[in-house]
């Protein structure tokens, strides 16, 4: 199979409201769209979205290495049941993580536009047919009425963001929510690396019979995780950016964390996402896939991902809604906190021009930021 055309776009997503992310607010979300499309007029999508301040790579590094693999893929002869392996091979020289996963995305989607099959289905024959979504808990005003809107929607899982406050009002927060929690319900904690090994053992004391699921990236020093689990054994741990640094037998090893959180786009694309949660099958350890506020359109590549190897696992992927206008039409639909996997399909969707810029050269047009 030939690939025909391939396309690359600019887009800015404006958000509902300014989102504090790590400090800083964030009002635009930006990225890159790819298109491939093959003889037949067959398409496939992939989004590329580094995020500034947690992605290793800048907007510019990103465009630079997805128009190298453009320049491969106009010229690649796509053997139609290894998609993966070839986007490995247009990959090489390639390190930033949302390329890798915008190449494999967009060639997956193809492969599945011309199978007329979800994704799910050409990574895994035993797909789960629905996957269940965390609710993100975005303020702690009005608690009690956002659990019960919660409890009756069939939420499973609910995640909070801790770190942002004095330690002992963290504790409160979280004693209080989890008092009103059904048990049920998992409570999931992200502290996006905000404390010192002594303060994260102060909070660990102060919610050592609150029951939650895990804690994501407690340590500003994240070399450190290993102290903070042997002074604090009873405190599950997560890892989210720190599995950047680890290889797959590390992971599958670790005893120091129970949980992985996979984020497609900053880990190393699709392939590294389902190694690693193959790794936390392995080790009994809990896979659960993220997004980095990507739109709609790496979201629902996200949740195809996640229908194969954690399928029953409640993933963080209610972050369409932050959005004032989106990447596609439809954007991905959260019902009862889960998505259909066989009923979201990319080749359905229609992308939206009027938050597109088409790319010309190595960089970034400057007049489309004004």
């Amino acid at each position: 199979m030939k690939i025909a055309a391939v396309r690359i776009w600019r887009y800015k997503l404006p958000l509902v409201k300014p989102l504090i992310f790590l400090g800083s607010p964030l009002v635009v979300r930006e990225g890159f769209v790819l298109k491939v499309t093959d003889e037949s007029g067959k398409t496939g999508y992939g989004e590329c979205a580094p995020l500034a301040g947690y992605s290793r790579e800048s907007m510019n590094d990103a465009l630079s290495q997805l128009e190298m693999v453009t320049e491969r893929l106009q010229t690649a002869d796509i053997t139609d049941s290894l998609f993966l392996e070839q986007a490995a091979r247009l990959c090489e020289g390639v390190d930033a993580a949302s390329v890798k996963f915008a190449v494999e995305s967009a060639l997956l989607s193809l492969a599945a536009s011309l199978a007329d099959k979800p994704i799910a289905a050409l990574l895994m024959a035993d797909y789960a047919l629905r996957v269940p979504v965390n609710a993100l808990i975005e303020s702690t005003e009005n608690l009690e009425s956002r659990v019960t809107e919660l409890v009756h929607s069939g939420c499973r899982a609910v995640k909070l963001k801790v770190g942002r406050n004095e330690i002992n009002a963290d504790i409160a927060i979280v004693r209080k929510l989890r008092a009103i929690l059904p048990e049920r319900i998992g409570l999931r904690l992200d502290a996006n690396r905000a404390w010192t090994l002594d303060q994260a053992v102060q909070f660990a004391q102060g919610i050592q019979d609150c029951a939650i699921e895990y804690i994501e990236e407690p340590l500003r020093d994240s070399a450190e995780l290993p102290l903070l689990h042997d002074a604090a054994p009873d405190l599950p741990l997560a890892v989210d950016e720190s599995v950047r640094d680890m290889d797959i037998e590390y992971i599958r090893a670790a005893e120091h964390f129970s949980a992985v959180v996979i984020k497609p786009t900053v880990v190393g694309g699709i392939s590294k996402s389902i190694a690693i949660a193959r790794a936390c099958r392995q080790s009994g350890k809990k896979a659960v896939y993220g997004a980095a506020i990507e739109s709609s359109l790496g979201l629902l590549m996200i949740a195809q991902i996640a229908a194969t190897l954690i399928q029953d696992v409640p993933i963080g992927l209610d972050t369409a809604r932050l959005f004032s206008r989106d990447l596609i039409s439809p954007s991905l639909k959260i019902v009862d906190f889960s998505v259909e996997t066989d009923r979201v399909s990319v080749d359905k969707c229609t992308l939206n021009q009027d938050v597109l810029e088409e790319v010309i050269g190595h960089e970034i047009v400057d007049e489309f930021d004004s």
